[in-house]
């Protein structure tokens, strides 16, 4: 039985990686922590994360400490409709956690159409800070367009799909954004990434300085995912960098490690080097 962390926010493509799905995913009781640390000192725990449910096993509340002094404290609440879709969740973020001397909240709702799929997510907080983002469907119930509001930004997601229902190609703005390569059991196998800005490769002038012609391309980034024999996700690798490293115990997912190689890495907490641990309740 998998357990997944806490991932919000996020548009994302569900275990079998052929279709896209909402950003509504969370933990499956009866996942009770995560705990974060960095790789250089494992020892030492960087944030905890723990984890309350309903009596019916949908996720009630995320709490979130950092162990380092003067953090901040992140309570995520979750609220749920009559018929048990996600109707709201309740972010509050507690700034300078021995204090509590400033709060910062924000509600994010979600709305459904009459076969329960997402068509409608927001935020509005106290800073005027505000997104939303609507979904459109086909006939057959698949993701086609994700209309994603900022202020007065606006970008538009689009998708594409085979004869079996898995995602082929993202677009973002009709420019290509991912193009998705599937193994033989349908799971995700590869992930061709482009980069929204064009760069200039070569230009030509005349006598007047004036452009006359130019080469351009698109950075692009290579994905890709491994599996052992159960067809559990055990090694993500971008270009020739291994990012993510997870380890199995009894079926459960006990461990996962992150690595970041950007321009500096060290700007961010343990230079982006993560080690997640996961912690379960006994099933009664």
């Amino acid at each position: 039985m998998r357990y997944f962390i806490l991932l919000i926010w996020v548009l994302i493509v569900t275990k079998s990686f052929g279709q896209i799905t909402s950003e509504i995913d969370f933990p499956t009781f009866p996942l009770k922590k995560v705990i974060c640390s960095c790789q250089s000192n494992p020892n030492q725990d960087y944030s905890t994360e723990d984890l309350s449910y309903y009596e019916d096993g949908k996720l009630k509340q995320v709490f979130k400490t950092y162990t380092k002094e003067e953090s901040d404290t992140n309570i995520v609440e979750y609220y749920y409709s009559t018929i048990g879709l996600l109707d709201s969740l309740k972010t509050k973020t507690f700034v300078g956690a021995k204090g509590y001397d400033d709060v910062f909240q924000r509600t994010r709702i979600f709305k459904y159409n009459a076969k329960g799929l997402l068509i409608h997510s927001g935020f509005a907080d106290e800073k005027g800070n505000n997104l939303t983002n609507d979904y459109q469907y086909s006939t057959e119930d698949q993701l086609l367009r994700k209309i994603v509001r900022c202020g007065s930004n606006m970008q538009i997601y689009s998708y594409e799909y085979d004869k079996s229902g898995k995602v082929l190609k993202e677009f973002k703005n009709d420019r290509l954004l991912n193009r998705f390569k599937y193994n033989k059991e349908n799971t995700l196998e590869k992930k061709v990434s482009y980069s929204n800005a064009r760069y200039n490769l070569r230009r030509f002038y005349d006598r007047i300085t004036h452009l006359r012609f130019k080469n351009e391309f698109r950075a692009k980034y290579i994905t890709k995912y491994e599996y052992d024999e159960q067809n559990r996700l055990v090694k993500v690798i971008n270009q020739e960098n291994v990012i993510e490293i997870r380890k199995y115990e009894n079926g459960t997912l006990i461990e996962k490690r992150t690595n970041y190689y950007g321009t500096d890495p060290c700007f961010a907490p343990c230079c982006s080097q993560y080690i997640y641990r996961y912690e379960y309740d006994e099933i009664k």
